[in-house]
This record gives structure tokens, sequence and C-alpha cells, in this order.
């Protein structure tokens, strides 16, 4: 049996064979939608980083009980292998989909999503591992999730090829502009095609401005996040107000056409 994972791209992982998925809850029941719908993940995506996930720990409690994770305290949970092998943190989207997995009597954890998606942004994550229904995210998708840039090394020597496009990504512009317009932090900005040299693309968009890249990238928060856009994602860069002109389509002050 295969499953069809989604998160920014679609991926492919082998599963056994198990029994039907039914949900158990509204966020289970949006899972499967999503997982038929592309159209009805940005949706999903809303809904989960509202709700709370469950993780399993190596140890459970002689009774159940709920606390508060102190600042600084360490918390031992455990990881799956993805399909390369690599350890990733499980989550699960109910405690009965935990015992599923791991066995009745595991020790589990339950904490905000938005606040587990922040503890694995260096590893990634997979909510559901081994079930009918889930999403295999990396370090980039959970980035994205949050609606954070993610981050390129990039060399001297990186030949990063940019442009006008040649349709224009009219729902994308309208969704920066509208954020932007008024923004005082932001100065200028543009919108390119990019071309990277491993062969990808996606939209570069080149902001002036004096503040944080990651105050900005908070701004654009909900453009970032509801992507991809056009079928690619945004790549967000920050310079300063001096650095000159940017390339491709101007969004600030507006290029009227």
């Amino acid at each position: 049996m295969w499953k069809r994972l989604f998160g920014n791209k679609d991926r492919i992982a082998p599963v056994d064979a198990g029994p039907a998925f039914e949900p158990r809850n509204d966020l289970e029941a949006a899972l499967m939608r999503a997982a038929r719908d592309p159209a009805a993940r940005p949706a999903f995506n809303r809904q989960l980083l509202d709700a709370e996930l469950y993780v399993a720990t190596p140890e459970a409690p002689a009774t159940p009980s709920e606390r508060t994770v102190g600042t600084g305290e360490t918390l031992r949970l455990l990881n799956v292998a993805d399909p390369q092998g690599n350890p990733v943190p499980a989550i699960f989207t109910d405690e009965t989909r935990l015992a599923d997995i791991f066995g009745a009597g595991t020790g589990y954890a339950r904490l905000p999503a938005s606040a587990l998606f922040e503890m694995f942004a260096q590893s990634g994550a997979w909510l559901n591992p081994g079930l009918a229904y889930g999403v295999l995210w990396t370090a980039d998708d959970l980035a994205h999730l949050l609606g954070k840039p993610a981050r390129r090394t990039i060399t001297k020597d990186t030949n990063i090829v940019l442009g006008t496009p040649k349709e224009r990504p009219e729902a994308l512009i309208r969704s920066i502009a509208a954020t932007i317009a008024d923004a005082p932090a932001v100065q200028e900005a543009w919108i390119a095609l990019a071309h990277w040299p491993e062969g990808g693309a996606s939209w570069y968009l080149d902001i002036r401005s004096t503040a944080d890249p990651d105050a900005i990238a908070a701004l654009l928060h909900e453009t970032l996040q509801s992507g991809p856009h056009e079928g690619m994602p945004v790549d967000l860069v920050v310079h300063a107000p001096d650095a000159g002109p940017g390339h491709g389509i101007r969004l600030k002050p507006e290029e009227f056409h």
C-alpha cells in the first residue's frame, strides 16, 4: 500500500496496510479532505496551527495528569524513521492514534501545534506516521507552515537568474501589496521569478527596509503561509534601502501597467 503525504510538495512513502481510517475529531476530518483535495490544504493548515497535538514520551506517569512544561525543561520524545531512514519526531492528531503505533500505555504529552513546530524547526516532523493519513514535513516545510522564510546559504559563486515573469502572479501580488502598502517598515519592494543553480524556481520577493528580516517575515506571515503560489514557494530577501533597484515587478511604490 502506498499513501500520499502532502506538505510544500507531495511526498510518497510506503506504509503497511492497516484498518480503515475513520476521523476521530474535526482536525482528522480536515486532514482527510486536505489529502484528497489540494484546494482544502490551506484551510487544514490554519486549523492545524490552532490545534493541540500529541507526542509520545519514553516513560508514562503513574497516573494521568496535566502540567505546564517549564522554561528550559527537556522533553524526551519518541521518534520514527522517515522513508530515508532518518529519525524524525512523531506527532499525532489524537492520543489513541499514538497508542495505535507505540502501544497502549505509552506516555504522551499534548502541546499546541505551533509550539511543537517551533521545537522541530531544525528536524522536520511526521504527523500520524504509519497511519493511512498523515503529513511528512521537512524543516523548510515547517518554516513555510509557520510563515517563516526558508533560509538559504548563498555563496559568492551562486548565480541566481532573476527576471520578470511572463505570467504575473496576480493573487500573490495583491496579497503582498495589500500587506505592505501602509507598512512604514517597507520602503520599496519588487517580485521576480528566480531560477536557482540546482534547477528549482521560486518567487523572489525583494524588500528594502531597515527592519530586522524576521520582522518583515512576520509582517508577511499570512502570504508566506498560504502558498505555494502558482506551484512555487516565495523566497524573501531584505536589503537596506540604499541597496539599489530590484528586479522584476515593482510592488512598492506600486508599478502601474
